[in-house]
């Protein structure tokens, strides 16, 4: 039976307030999107950045992602819904144990095949990377 990760794009989701100027994480989180291997993956950006702190940068980067879903003001249960409808493969809590992280709470809720927040990393099944990034089960 073929595995459902063969061929198939890596859906992966980076969690974030940050995604603005001069914050380090958008160096680092550019370089993954604009990527050679770029075209194996599937972003989307899940915002709890407010409306009002927007800039150039933060438009940049939703024209990169694939997705742009902004949780900002949302009510967690309708956040947490509509993420669990995006079927991720790998989500990335990019904000640590700040204050205010409404995505620390939202993972507390949430279960993907590979989780990476705070300090913390679940991986609920077992992979195998090949030279072609991709994935199989075993």
């Amino acid at each position: 039976m073929r595995n459902a990760y063969i061929n198939k794009k890596i859906k992966i989701a980076f969690f974030s307030a940050d995604i603005r100027a001069n914050h380090s994480i958008t160096k680092f989180l550019k370089t993954l999107l604009v990527g050679k291997e770029r075209n194996n993956f599937e972003i989307i950006i899940i915002s709890n950045l407010k409306k009002d702190d927007y800039d150039k940068t933060t438009y940049e980067f939703q024209s990169l992602a694939d997705k742009w879903i902004e949780i900002n003001g949302m009510e967690n249960e309708y956040g947490i819904n509509l993420i669990r409808k995006e079927n991720l493969d790998i989500a990335i809590d990019l904000m640590g144990y700040t204050s205010f992280n409404k995505i620390e709470y939202l993972f507390s809720f949430l279960i993907f095949p590979i989780s990476i927040f705070g300090k913390k990393t679940i991986i609920s099944k077992s992979f195998s990377i090949s030279s072609k990034i991709k994935f199989k089960s075993f």
